[in-house]
């Protein structure tokens, strides 16, 4: 349980996206000029669908599937506002032991690279710059939602994530 590798990284980051749509089932929220904005991109993305045939038509309904999502780093940026009360000192703590500063956005990008050379089959990359570390501070994260989740204060998400995890805090 010690060794994070290609599989785990990736069940790691599959667990956060699921955690995620558990605590936003709306997603993140979006400006109206931006969600006016992806309803035009859908609907001239559905003429091309309607007018293609083939792979082409196949590029198209891809595309039209992304249209709306948001990408891994935004999810992380929004964790870390909302989530850093409870996990941020778990995190500080971990990053300052690696002499560097815990940035969500930051940490969002290294994750969603790596997952990206993963999911392109370059599984013999190394570890991008710090995505170890981010994926093992992304472990305490998804317990802390899940807590969460369940309805457990500050203090005992904390303490739980502290014992689970042996932060030494």
């Amino acid at each position: 349980g010690n060794r994070i590798n290609a599989a785990r990284f990736v069940m790691t980051t599959a667990a956060f996206e699921w955690e995620f749509s558990r605590a936003y089932p709306d997603g993140i929220k979006k400006s109206n000029s931006r969600l006016n904005a992806e309803h035009e991109a859908l609907a001239q993305i559905q003429t091309l669908i309607d007018n293609s045939t083939g792979k082409l038509k196949s590029i198209y309904q891809f595309l039209h599937g992304l249209i709306g999502s948001s990408p891994l780093q935004a999810k992380l940026i929004l964790i870390g506002k909302d989530f850093d009360e409870i996990i941020g000192i778990i995190g500080k703590r971990l990053y300052s032991l690696n002499d560097t500063e815990l940035l969500y956005s930051e940490m969002g990008k290294r994750i969603a690279d790596q997952r990206n050379h993963y999911a392109h089959g370059d599984l013999d990359i190394d570890f991008i710059d710090l995505s170890l570390l981010d994926v093992v501070f992304l472990e305490r994260i998804i317990y802390a939602m899940q807590l969460k989740f369940y309805g457990v204060g500050t203090t005992s998400i904390q303490q739980a994530v502290n014992e689970l995890f042996g932060c030494g805090l």
